[in-house]
């Protein structure tokens, strides 16, 4: 039996997945709280077995060869990869590489949210590797209350990188649309989802888009269906892999020269206009944190 899952995290802030765990776990009922990464080495070693560990990666690994645990087995811990490629050295990092095959040699588990990345763990031996996608939490990036429409496109996200930036700057610049972008991590969570909302349609482009390691679904996807909203998003292979048919609420553009013809399309579109419902029900139906966790849960009872 389950007694706690604690969520160790290198570095939080109020929005990053960890937040969303944490939720999704407590709503199935499971003891947890998330903990910093002293409160980890300290725990880790005195816990007892019925205690798990669910680490969130959050940019920042964390240390598993601390002297005071570097010895113990990772049997009891799962480790969630959000961004298993550090992006400003390429592709999977050497000091990624590096964690996955410590926790695979010492008995613990790895999650990727992509599907390569999956593929690419597996392909390493790591035998005790599951593919985990990210999700939406739908009571804080909700459908309601409903709110006027003041612009056409919106996205509320970071911008850690050029790729982003610039295409984000390509919509401000077009006189003829009103895209709604608060700027770098100006909104989170509730309010983040109530810009969401106030847009007819909306707009997604993931981390270091135009690099060839953009491939990663991003988080902002699901959470703006989630929203109820329609999405012009930038096409990765993912999608094509849960999408063999593309679902009304979604157009994809592969770069910027398409996009001025797929955001035309879009709002030519009635169909895709009004299919934030649908959007909506894709999530609620199977793409929440809660679903993710179900998955996690069932792992631990193996």
């Amino acid at each position: 039996m389950i007694s706690k899952i604690l969520i160790p995290v290198a570095e939080f802030h109020r929005g990053n997945t960890s937040t969303y765990v944490e939720r999704a776990l407590k709503q199935l009922g499971i003891e947890t709280r998330i903990i910093n990464e002293s409160e980890f080495i300290a725990l880790f070693k005195e816990s007892p077995k019925d205690t798990h560990f669910f680490c969130v990666d959050s940019g920042k690994p964390l240390n598993l060869k601390a002297p005071e645990i570097k010895d113990l087995s990772l049997e009891n811990l799962f480790y969630w990869f959000i961004d298993f490629r550090h992006h400003k050295h390429g592709p999977r990092s050497p000091t990624d590489v590096e964690l996955c095959q410590e926790i695979s040699n010492r008995g613990g588990r790895i999650f990727q949210s992509q599907f390569g990345d999956y593929e690419f763990s597996r392909a390493q031996g790591w035998k005790n590797s599951f593919h985990l996608p990210l999700a939406a939490d739908p009571e804080i990036w909700s459908n309601v209350p409903r709110e006027e429409k003041a612009f056409n496109l919106a996205f509320a996200g970071n911008v850690w990188d050029k790729g982003r930036a610039e295409i984000l700057q390509y919509l401000l610049n077009q006189n003829q649309l009103k895209f709604g972008f608060p700027g770098h991590g100006a909104l989170w969570m509730e309010d983040a989802a109530k810009l969401i909302r106030q847009a007819q349609v909306g707009f997604n482009v993931n981390s270091w888009y135009g690099n060839e390691h953009a491939f990663d679904l991003n988080m902002r996807f699901y959470e703006t269906l989630s929203c109820g909203a329609p999405l012009i998003t930038n096409w990765v292979t993912e999608i094509d892999r849960i999408f063999p048919v593309m679902p009304k609420f979604l157009k994809v553009y592969k770069n910027v020269e398409e996009l001025p013809k797929v955001i035309k399309s879009a709002f030519l579109d009635l169909d895709f206009l009004s299919s934030g419902d649908e959007a909506r029900k894709w999530i609620v139906e199977g793409n929440t944190y809660r679903h993710r966790m179900e998955r996690v849960l069932d792992l631990i009872n193996i």
